[in-house]
């Protein structure tokens, strides 16, 4: 028991440095400019999206959703893409009857598509509710360093993030853990995108 305790801890250790390196790497390019836009998309957590860009590549790679859907197929990607899907989007589907097999690959390919188009065009989600993409953009937050953050508080980080999907006047505060949250203001985040752009003379 004591060595396997042992094995754990030293694993536990080995992960921890891994997806500290992950997260180091969202906010670097390529990588940050799409991680906006995919972490907006029910189930994407941070690991799960650079894991989807790293088997993606450049996504101007693929000329429309189809050719992206195709490239998938049944791959490692499609699988992966599964997993951490809330049971709510598969709902519709075994509401048909639809074997669940057959459910969850018919959501990956759609899936796969808004994941095309959020990419391609830069798009924000229709559907998406800010206050959800708020608190993955807050917990992205909580993996980085300020240096990462490039200086900015959790809450101006969040902010930032949620202006570059078009979401900029939405609330301030939200709960989370049970614990109340702040966003930064509509007014800070221009600031923060005069800084960050300063030739786009915002």
């Amino acid at each position: 028991m004591r060595q396997d305790l042992e094995t754990l801890d030293h694993l536990n250790r080995h992960i921890a440095e891994l997806e500290a390196e992950v997260a180091r790497l969202s906010t670097q390019p390529p990588w940050e400019a799409q991680m906006t836009f995919l972490m907006q998309l029910p189930g994407f957590s941070l690991l799960l999206s650079m894991t989807v860009l790293a088997a993606i590549g450049d996504i101007t790679r693929f000329p429309s959703p189809r050719h992206l859907v195709g490239y998938a197929g049944r791959s490692r990607l499609e699988r992966r893409t599964l997993s951490p899907l809330p049971e709510g989007r598969i709902r519709a589907f075994v509401a048909k009857r639809m074997p669940s097999n057959k459910a969850i690959v018919a959501v990956a390919r759609r899936l796969l598509v808004a994941v095309w188009h959020v990419l391609t065009r830069h798009e924000a989600d229709r559907h998406a509710q800010p206050i959800c993409i708020a608190s993955k953009f807050m917990r992205w937050a909580w993996e980085l360093t300020p240096e990462q953050r490039h200086g900015l508080a959790s809450h101006r980080f969040i902010r930032y993030h949620l202006m570059r999907i078009h979401l900029a006047h939405d609330p301030t505060r939200f709960t989370y853990g049970g614990q109340p949250r702040r966003i930064a203001t509509a007014q800070e985040g221009l600031a923060l995108t005069s800084k960050q752009n300063p030739e786009s003379g915002a």
